[in-house]
């Protein structure tokens, strides 16, 4: 998860991307939830692939 961050802090949202959907796909801490209410990740959100995560693993 902590790579995901960097790569949003220094604006690479395809790879923080990436490392979202990974962390989606497995057991972890990462949920849909807690996406939507990081404010960290605030600057992602328009982004294309950031809706299709949030369609690909809605319940």
């Amino acid at each position: 998860m902590v790579m995901a961050y960097i790569y949003t802090m220094v604006g690479e949202y395809e790879a923080a991307l990436e490392e979202f959907d990974l962390l989606l796909s497995i057991p972890s801490h990462t949920s849909l939830a807690w996406l939507e209410a990081d404010p960290l990740l605030e600057p992602m959100r328009n982004h294309p692939k950031y809706k299709d995560l949030l369609v690909k693993y809605a319940d």
